[in-house]
């Protein structure tokens, strides 16, 4: 299996996963405390939610270094990270797995319990809410984007800054996230100006902002505060010679993406 297409698979199966997870909690939560779900507002979902994604940025996103966030993808492609092409499929694979997620889901959960899975919304005026999905895009990218700031603990750290964004700000953040809400129920209102484009105009710039503020020495200090991860590039190329393979840059890869900074955010 190329790098290619495992990373490809990553982002289909890694966000089938995680807008799956995510729903499926809501449902879950929303079962539990609403008898009869006509006419319930539940608060428990919500939080619950919250709780799912805080857990699954760390354990699904920066474990398997997938993006599950087109906004991710872009900021990524703006910074040099990521080249233009994979970021088109990228994000083809997670809408794609956006589908198959919310298919499964509302062919599985009892009809009556669907309509509190529903699109985004504000209470803002749209184009306020643009801009608001917009700031924030920028802000939760440019976290993902310095992660490494945050040391040997950033996935933690970025998925509790990714929960204090929502708390204060009710941005979505996530234009898959949006989509998947909207795909369940068929609500596309507002979807593509509110949800979609901003954030991923607010993710772009604070790809480029990542790209113009990086130094050549910031860039080669990394190797330097951390000589594990040398040490573990230096056992990679080893062991192929050793084992004769004819892989050792898939080798080498592997062992970057787990150690190296990436702009996974997760969300």
């Amino acid at each position: 299996m190329t790098p290619l297409l495992r990373s490809l698979l990553t982002e289909l199966f890694g966000n089938m996963a995680f807008k799956g997870l995510v729903t499926a909690v809501v449902l879950i939560a929303t079962a539990l405390e609403c008898a009869d779900p006509v006419g319930c507002a539940p608060r428990a979902p919500y939080w619950a939610s919250l709780v799912t994604i805080f857990v699954l940025i760390p354990k699904l996103g920066f474990a398997t270094g997938g993006h599950f966030n087109a906004s991710v993808s872009i900021g990524a492609a703006a910074a040099g990270q990521l080249s233009w092409p994979r970021f088109a499929l990228y994000v083809c694979c997670q809408c794609a797995g956006v589908v198959l997620a919310m298919s499964l889901i509302r062919l599985l959960a009892p009809e009556r319990y669907h309509g509190h899975v529903g699109a985004p919304s504000s209470p803002l005026v749209p184009v306020w809410a643009a801009a608001l999905e917009l700031c924030f895009g920028f802000v939760n990218t440019s976290i993902g984007l310095w992660a490494d700031l945050f040391g040997s603990h950033r996935a933690w750290w970025v998925a509790l800054l990714v929960i204090v964004q929502i708390l204060v700000s009710g941005a979505c953040m996530d234009p898959t996230g949006a989509l998947a809400g909207a795909y369940f129920n068929h609500e596309y209102a507002l979807l593509l100006e509110v949800y979609w484009l901003p954030s991923l105009a607010g993710a772009a710039l604070a790809g480029l902002a990542h790209r113009a503020l990086r130094s050549p020495v910031a860039e080669e200090s990394y190797i330097a505060r951390h000589p594990e991860l040398a040490t573990e590039l230096r056992d990679a190329i080893a062991t192929a010679v050793d084992e004769r393979s004819d892989e050792p840059l898939t080798r080498v890869a592997s062992v970057l993406r787990r150690r190296a900074p990436t702009a996974s955010a997760g969300r």
